[in-house]
């Protein structure tokens, strides 16, 4: 029955081919852009995303080219954390240069919907947030802000904690000068929240993301440059920001995350092992 039968082995030739970096030239028009940058001011994120991606950080920021905005039919998640954030500054903004009182806290809990309902018409024109995905991710703010507020009255049960808000959504900057650059660098951003727990000044981020403790211990500072530390590089240089501006500090400070989906943790600091 196998006369006439020729059995073949095929198998393709697989040619494998070397992935090269993408490179850019530093030319003359470049640097006069990047002197430009430093001069206008740099934010933390945009730092840790040129270590993330630095082809991307060439592309928006050097050449300037604009994604378009994207007509959203559902919330994306930096919407999520922008409302969050909204919600929180308007929660808190009457208290700044206040201690803060149970009571304050317990005033603020009724407010929490209809606070996150008008961001939400803000950030996101023409959305419905009344069923679907949607209405999820609504329901998730409201139990993130909920939440937090809820682990403030924990705090400030006990009377021994004094707390008192000294800002929230504040601009700070900071120049640096970098040996071999003739240009001073700014950096500036907004810093969530600078408030004072026992005597002890704090330097706050909200991340509405999963942040973990381990994500700001440092234990090599040679190798902070790596992304995997980015939380704490942008920890890191909002403390500087903030020392800068308010020069002449003698109180003691800490800087750290509140991460909205490890509120258990409480407040994250950053950790120098």
């Amino acid at each position: 029955l196998k006369e006439g039968i020729t059995t073949k082995i095929v198998s393709p030739k697989v040619v494998t081919e070397k992935q090269a970096l993408k490179e850019v030239t530093k030319n003359d028009a470049i640097v006069i852009k990047l002197n430009e940058l430093a001069k206008k001011g740099i934010s933390p994120s945009s730092i840790t995303n040129y270590l993330y991606n630095p082809m991307a950080f060439y592309k928006q920021k050097v050449l300037r080219i604009r994604e378009f905005d994207e007509v959203e039919e559902e919330v994306a998640f930096n919407t999520l954390g922008t409302v969050v954030h909204d919600t929180l500054e308007e929660l808190y903004i009457p208290f700044v240069g206040k201690f803060l009182l149970f009571e304050d806290v317990k005033n603020m809990q009724p407010k929490i919907k209809d606070v996150i309902t008008k961001y939400f018409k803000e950030h996101f024109k023409n959305g419905d947030i009344r069923t679907g995905k949607n209405r999820l991710i609504f329901e998730v703010a409201v139990r993130f802000v909920a939440n937090f507020l809820k682990q403030e009255l924990d705090l400030l049960k006990d009377k021994k904690n004094e707390l008192k808000i000294i800002g929230t959504e504040k601009n700070y900057e900071a120049i640096i000068n970098v040996e071999g650059i003739e240009v001073p660098i700014k950096v500036h951003g907004q810093v969530d929240r600078v408030d004072e727990l026992n005597g002890i000044t704090r330097i706050i981020d909200y991340k509405t993301g999963m942040v973990t403790a381990s994500e700001l211990k440092i234990t090599d500072y040679d190798k902070i440059r790596d992304y995997k530390y980015s939380k704490a590089i942008q920890v890191l240089l909002y403390a500087y920001m903030y020392m800068q501006t308010e020069k002449g500090i003698d109180k003691p400070i800490q800087a750290g995350i509140y991460s909205f989906k490890n509120l258990k943790s409480g407040f994250l600091q950053l950790n120098f092992s």
